[in-house]
């Protein structure tokens, strides 16, 4: 399977500000809205055993599931925190290094380090 479709990721979010003079009791707010848009590379289904090692911990078994040009998918015993720096070794691939970038239920994505 694979997608090349863009991938629009938004989020909304308020500020409260009051008025300019100190007799001025109104309060206003400013919405604003970030977009961001991702690109999805084409994603190749995998199933090769491998290992990941989390924020310089000792490696532990994980599933590829999925690889692409910028990363992959994994599945593990443990949850993986958004946001971790993660080592993971394929004896074919070699060593990838990467960042968390979702996790949910023992599966998480990872996008590689330029």
């Amino acid at each position: 399977m694979s997608c090349n479709r863009p991938l629009t990721l938004c989020e909304l979010t308020s500020e409260a500000w009051s008025g300019d003079s100190a007799s001025d009791t109104s309060t206003r707010g400013r919405l604003t809205v970030s977009c961001v848009q991702l690109q999805r590379r084409d994603r190749f289904p995998v199933r090769v055993s491998a290992t990941v090692a989390v924020d310089d911990r000792d490696p532990v078994p994980c599933v590829m599931l999925n690889i692409s040009q910028d990363g992959c998918r994994i599945e593990t015993d443990q949850t993986l925190p958004i946001g971790s720096m993660v080592i993971i070794h394929e004896p074919r691939l070699g060593t990838l290094r990467g960042t968390v970038r979702w996790s949910l239920l023992g599966s998480s994505g990872c996008r590689f380090s330029d």
